[in-house]
């Protein structure tokens, strides 16, 4: 019967994962990038609307965490499903993943001055006004990214 859980298990959390790529894919406006690490530059003086370009430079205040109970607290056990931890947009917390504040819709793509382009699926208590949180592989790289004022494109998706 174990086996079978498992099996299950393992089974809703691909195709969660599956959803999630196509989801993505249908909505991406930007190339994604493949990794988790950052070297972001010093933020320039401006923020513009760019209509053109299809996107928004906005400055932001940029943190990083991973799924631990110290970034999560009570989220970090009660957020999953199948022992999957999810987002707040119901997808599986995999990948290039952001919370930002309920102001920007989830698939808003947020792109770091490296090129690294992330989704917003996520939120969270303390992202509000200009903040936004990155999803990192591990604690330790949350930390060493730590946190940066640097200048973020806004892609806002279409369909909204």
């Amino acid at each position: 019967m174990k086996e079978l859980e498992i099996w299950i298990a393992l089974v809703v959390l691909a195709l969660l994962i599956f959803w999630n790529v196509m989801r993505i894919n249908n909505h991406n406006h930007t190339p994604q990038a493949t990794d988790d690490t950052h070297q972001a530059s010093e933020p320039t003086p401006r923020t513009e609307q760019t209509a053109k370009e299809g996107h928004t430079l906005v400055e932001m205040n940029v943190s990083a965490y991973c799924l631990c109970k110290k970034c999560c607290g009570i989220w970090a056990e009660k957020g999953k499903v199948n022992g999957v931890r999810v987002t707040a947009s119901g997808v599986p917390a995999v990948g290039l993943i952001c919370a930002a504040p309920p102001k920007y819709p989830f698939g808003t793509k947020f792109e770091l001055p490296d090129g690294t382009v992330y989704d917003n699926q996520d939120r969270g208590e303390a992202i509000k006004g200009n903040k936004l949180d990155l999803l990192m592989g591990s604690h330790e790289k949350a930390l060493q990214f730590g946190r940066k004022t640097i200048i973020v494109k806004v892609y806002e998706r279409k369909d909204q």
